[in-house]
């Protein structure tokens, strides 16, 4: 292998393109979509909900409780508690760590 060149070959891509099945289109994890039907998004959808209102909206307040950026909650602000637990839920207010990816 050449430095700087792919990993792979176009014949190993299309030997694992033959292992594929087409599954259709895939679905999204939130309670918007009706993808979310497992207990568990259910609970952390209400437990966000609730956070949202113990802290009466908030928005750096709740963030500093959660230890995270507030920066795309309060540029992209939420109307109510169920919209910020929905959007917060399907990670529309959290950033990529850069320093937790895999370069080094």
């Amino acid at each position: 292998m050449s430095k700087g060149g792919p990993l792979f070959s176009a014949a190993d891509l299309q030997a694992g393109a033959k292992g594929l099945e087409d599954a259709g289109p895939a679905e999204s994890k939130g309670a918007k979509s009706g993808g979310g039907d497992d207990k568990e998004s259910f609970s952390m959808i209400d437990t966000l909900e609730a956070l949202y209102e113990k802290h009466n909206g908030d928005i750096r307040s709740i963030f500093d409780e959660l230890g995270e950026n507030p920066g795309k909650c309060l540029k992209y602000p939420p109307a109510d508690a169920k919209e910020f637990a929905e959007r917060y839920f399907d990670g529309g207010y959290t950033y990529v760590d850069q320093d937790k990816g895999g370069s080094k």
